[in-house]
């Protein structure tokens, strides 16, 4: 069961058309199948188009004309907003896996690189356009990442699979996130392993064991590497 949520902020940019597109992407994949989220879209949208029909009157004493906004806005309580992307497959195919997508990832696979091997972790970077770095990465059963901080937000949607920190239990569905001051070493024992879409705005800090070295020369390898 779905347990992690977008926070009240992130929605209201997601609503609003504001947020970056990257966190657009992971934020419309969780609430087109998490009911509690479409709710609290649906509440947020209304919001907006009550703030924005009382809207303080310019300078000549007319109001500004926000119906079509207002409409375009209503007109989406329903379904939540998806981002445009081109999509080609309703599955993505790896390892010889198949997984089933949710609609607003239907057909991220056409801007993926090819799959990169890091010990039990894969990754592929998806490219399109955002100011943040994206990507699909994947566990296998028994892998771990060291402790480590964070040089800027990072977003995770669990696609399939779960995972754990030392902080708490992710399953599919589930909408993380983690800032700057949060530290944790993911890892995952579900034996399917883990499938995430993950948006990064810097690179890992690690605190522990060989990957520290990396430290000075991380914004270099998250810049050409990643």
């Amino acid at each position: 069961m779905t347990t992690k949520h977008p926070c009240d902020a992130v929605l209201t940019e997601f609503a609003s058309g504001h947020l970056d597109d990257h966190l657009a992407i992971l934020v419309s994949a969780h609430s087109q199948d998490c009911a509690h989220c479409c709710s609290r879209l649906e509440q947020t949208e209304k919001r907006l188009a009550e703030e924005m029909s009382s809207a303080p009157l310019i300078n000549d004493g007319v109001r500004p004309d926000l119906s079509k906004i207002q409409d375009r806005i209503l007109s989406q309580s329903d379904s939540p907003a998806s981002p445009q992307v081109v999509t080609s497959s309703r599955t993505l195919s790896f390892k010889n896996k198949k997984v089933l997508l949710p609609k607003a990832l239907q057909k991220a696979e056409r801007f993926m690189t090819s799959w990169r091997r890091l010990g039990s972790i894969s990754y592929s970077k998806v490219n399109i356009a955002g100011t943040s770095n994206l990507y699909f990465v994947h566990f296998e059963a028994g892998a771990k990442i060291a402790q480590h901080s964070h040089d800027g937000n990072e977003y995770a949607y669990v696609v399939a699979g779960s995972f754990r920190d030392q902080h708490s239990d992710y399953v599919t569905g589930d909408f993380a996130c983690f800032g700057v001051e949060d530290s944790h070493h993911p890892y995952t024992d579900d034996p399917d392993g883990c499938l995430l879409l993950v948006s990064l705005e810097g690179p890992f800090v690690f605190s522990e064991g060989l990957p520290r070295v990396l430290n000075p020369f991380r914004k270099l390898f998250f810049k050409t590497i990643f």
